[in-house]
């Protein structure tokens, strides 16, 4: 496709979409959606709460769980945890079940977060 010959060059927001239609709009190789969370993977330092949840709904969607890209996203999901929203954090729960992988620290971030929003009554 030639949308994933430009993946490499684009900037993050665009990059961002096409990660997040990906598992819905193309058929895509185990090696394709693996460059393709290579890349998204580099930009995770610059994305917020919001955009670090779709990616890892994203990620679930595709049934992969590769820590190369997982491990990342748990840790900056983890540090900007205080931006999640309820959906958010419901999202995430859903995406690390559905995946069967969540590393302990993680976990308990989420269901702390996760307790916050019902203490609030957000959930």
């Amino acid at each position: 496709l030639r949308v994933f010959d430009q993946v490499d060059s684009m900037d993050k927001d665009p990059m961002l979409s096409v990660f997040l239609a990906a598992p819905k709009v193309f058929t895509l190789s185990e090696d394709e959606v693996l460059h393709l969370m290579a890349i998204v993977s580099e930009q995770l330092p610059q994305m917020h709460a919001a955009e670090l949840s779709r990616c890892l709904s994203t990620v679930a969607a595709f049934g992969l769980v590769h820590k190369p890209v997982l491990l990342p996203l748990f840790h900056f999901l983890h540090k900007d945890r205080a931006h999640m929203t309820a959906d958010e954090v419901v999202s995430a729960i859903r995406a690390v079940y559905s995946l069967g992988y969540c590393k302990p620290k993680f976990q308990r971030s989420l269901g702390f977060m996760l307790m916050e929003h019902a203490k609030e009554w957000r959930v």
